[in-house]
């Protein structure tokens, strides 16, 4: 699996094997999941979700505030859907990283 994938409000997706987080488009998040060792990590929900290349961890937040700017264009902005396209595209994700989360 990729490092990380970004699911979208329309059914796109965007992965590291895509390209840097940095050049994902912005608008439209609804899940990130990030490779963590030998397991997914699941971020959804949030308002804004923040990568830091130092350590490539990220983060998803509500508060974006001032001093997170200097971290655009690292910055991705989570989107409001309907809970039926919501549950289809974390379903998405749940199958596609199923062997990462279930330490298999």
């Amino acid at each position: 699996m990729p490092e990380f994938r970004i699911y979208y409000d329309d059914g796109s997706v965007y992965d590291a094997e895509d390209g840097p987080f940095s050049n994902a488009p912005t608008d439209g998040v609804i899940c990130i999941v990030r490779k963590e060792g030998d397991r997914a990590e699941f971020l959804s929900g949030a308002d804004y979700y923040v990568h830091f290349a130092d350590d490539g961890s990220i983060i998803g937040t509500g508060d974006i505030g001032p001093l997170l700017r200097k971290f655009c264009p690292q910055v991705k902005f989570g989107r409001y859907t309907s809970h039926a396209n919501q549950a289809r595209i974390m379903n998405r994700a749940r199958d596609e990283w199923k062997g990462l989360t279930n330490g298999d």
